[in-house]
């Protein structure tokens, strides 16, 4: 665990706020499949960059997912930018290829899912919070690769507030994380935002 931690009233009004903009991302990806998509409450912690790996463990242990990283910032400043992950289990893409209307390869549809989830859920943050994120594109990452980003993170970044959600869908054997990823300076930043929310 971090030294730095946000006080209570900072980490319930960070909650609600992930909470709104996770749950818009679960209906846009219900919408988008024809499906009925339910979700756990968003997870939040500021922990060690070197315990990422640890704290992903059961996702990060398996050979078999599939996963998505998304780059973000905002037009604000750089000091507020970070990753949005989503990992996939391995009965997820079977379903996927079922529910999906048109013939993409593999990776496309796990990009695609990546984006409906992650850029919709940052939309949504954009309008609680006027932040401006621009996201670039999905990027595959091979399971064999996930110890690998875990890793350059933990490289680069010191601290790091992790936001989890899970995503299942009724009677489907679809199993999917969306995880937001802030490191140090936008930490600190996202605290004085909470703040100016809470005078």
């Amino acid at each position: 665990m971090s030294s730095f931690q946000y006080n209570e009233d900072q980490r319930d009004c960070l909650q609600e706020i992930c909470n709104v903009a996770m749950g818009h991302a679960g209906d846009s990806l219900a919408r988008k499949l024809g499906v009925f998509v339910t979700l756990s409450i968003p997870q939040i912690q500021i922990i060690d960059a070197q315990h990422l790996s640890s704290s992903l463990k059961n996702f990060a242990s398996s050979s078999a997912i599939y996963a998505a990283s998304q780059l973000f910032a905002s037009e604000q400043g750089a000091e507020l930018s970070g990753l949005a992950l989503v990992m996939l289990s391995q009965d997820s893409l079977p379903e996927l290829k079922i529910l999906s209307a048109d013939s993409k390869t593999d990776d496309e549809i796990i990009a695609d899912i990546c984006k409906t989830l992650a850029q919709t859920c940052l939309d949504e943050l954009n309008t609680e919070w006027d932040m401006g994120f621009q996201c670039q594109a999905p990027q595959i990452v091979q399971s064999e690769s996930l110890q690998a980003l875990c890793q350059s993170i933990s490289t680069d970044w010191k601290n790091i507030l992790l936001v989890e959600i899970n995503y299942q869908m009724e009677g489907k054997a679809f199993n999917g994380d969306l995880l937001l990823l802030f490191p140090d300076q936008a930490i600190s930043a996202m605290a004085k935002r909470l703040d100016e929310l809470l005078a």
